[in-house]
Formats: structure tokens, sequence, C-alpha cells
């Protein structure tokens, strides 16, 4: 009995540290895969089109036609990419692209620290977003929000990601 505790203790172990980590990795919660046709806007507008590589921490990379290229988050403005089909979607823009939403736009927030706030965009600066959940305004300081999406028909559609330094 004690050894088999001890080996549901130490996957625990193992499991939580990685549950964290992926957390606390912007990047993880894109669902970007190996081989996703992608299109990058970069913060001068211009666009890099590829396949998804991979994403370390503070960077995105990519295959082009032109070879191997990796671009630096603090870069990119917009990320769009074919997940589940051959329509490119957006799955990553900036906090200042926020301003963009319509007022009303169904919003839902993943918070740094864990769970989800869900309600209606109402405004935001470069402190905070604030949401109208049932009739009350929500103000959600930018430093505890890990990425904003928008919500059409119960789908996430834009994904707001926040880059951490």
């Amino acid at each position: 009995m004690r050894p088999m505790l001890l080996a549901l203790v130490a996957l625990l172990a193992m499991a939580l540290p990685a549950k964290a980590t992926s957390r606390r990795d912007p990047w993880s919660v894109l669902g970007l895969k190996p081989g996703m046709r992608m299109v990058i806007v970069d913060l001068d507008g211009g666009t890099h089109e590829g396949r998804y590589v991979d994403s370390p921490a503070k960077a995105l990379v990519f295959d082009s036609t032109d070879g191997r290229a990796e671009m630096d988050v603090s870069y990119i403005a917009v990320v769009r990419a074919a997940r589940s089909s051959a329509v490119l979607e957006t799955v990553f823009a900036t906090w200042g692209n926020l301003s963009r939403l319509p007022a009303k736009s169904h919003v839902r927030v993943s918070m740094l620290r864990g769970g989800t706030v869900e309600g209606q965009f109402d405004k935001v600066s470069e402190q905070a977003l604030v949401l109208i959940d049932a009739g009350k305004a929500v103000t959600l300081p930018r430093t505890d929000i890990l990425r904003v999406a928008l919500v059409t028909k119960g789908v996430e559609e834009a994904v707001f990601l926040l880059p951490r330094d």
C-alpha cells in the first residue's frame, strides 16, 4: 500500500508543475500544431506566411518559402492560422487590438492564476479591461490576464494573448 501511495504522490508532483508551467506559457493556449499553415502580421504591417514549427517562450518559429524564420513576440501584432480547416482564423492579437472590439462583444478572459471570466466587452485601457457581467462593470487588471478571446456562438474566434517579460 505504501509504495503505491508514494508512486501516486510522485506522479502528482510531476504533473502539477507541468500544468502550472503550461498555464504560464502563453503560446500553449493557441492550439498551434507543427506544420499548421499560418500568417503573421508584424507591428509594421508586414505579412509573413509559412508553416508553424515551434514557439519558444518569446518567439514564434515557422518555415517560409525563404527558409526557417523566428520572430520575437514583441514584434508580432496578429497571428492567423488554419486550425481545423483551410480557413485562417485569428489565434493571436496584441493587447492594443482589443480597442477594436465592438462594444458588447462576448469575451472570455483567462486569468494568469487560473480561472476564466466571461462578459460583454465594455472598454480597455493600458492598465485594465472592463467587462459587463450581469449588468455590473467588472475591471480586470492587465497584469492578471493571460488571454482574452472573442466568443461567437460559443466558439472562440480571436485570441488576444499577452506577452510576458
